[in-house]
């Protein structure tokens, strides 16, 4: 999401590589941390081992330009 003057839900176009990139460092700075939290959460509940490294995987891509299936954005048929 990019939020905009007119829409504060505006879907991110990616014609701002600053934006991306601020909004990539901050993911980056939120995965840092999540590994502890995980860590925790998954000792009480098991279902949230793993998350950390999903999270990762995802960032992964996102900062390959890629969406959630691997392809390119923006998202060609042939994907």
């Amino acid at each position: 999401m990019r939020p905009t003057e007119g829409d504060r839900l505006a879907s991110n176009d990616h014609s701002d590589p600053a934006w991306d990139a601020r909004v990539l460092d901050e993911l980056t700075s939120i995965g840092a941390e999540l590994t502890g939290v995980v860590r925790s959460l998954a000792e009480v509940l098991a279902r949230f081992d793993g998350y950390d490294e999903r999270f990762a995987t995802a960032l992964t891509h996102a900062r390959a330009g890629e969406d959630a299936s691997g392809c390119s954005a923006p998202s060609s048929v042939s994907c």
